[in-house]
């Protein structure tokens, strides 16, 4: 039972990582929208998820 519980803390806190992540990659395309003047930053924050997924993968190999 206590691994169980082990694994459910791991999960949690990976959660809390990714929800961090999130947050600031969203700061960070409304400041990029809010520089040039975007309208919508959905784009901007597309493209900041893409790069960010490609740079966890480079980590990870």
């Amino acid at each position: 039972m206590n691994s169980e519980q082990t694994v459910a803390q791991s999960v949690r806190d990976e959660v809390v990582s990714h929800e961090r992540m999130i947050l600031k990659l969203q700061k960070s395309a409304e400041k990029i929208a809010k520089d040039h003047h975007c309208v919508n930053d959905n784009l901007i924050k597309l493209a900041l998820l893409k790069k960010s997924a490609e740079a966890q993968l480079i980590v990870q190999l």
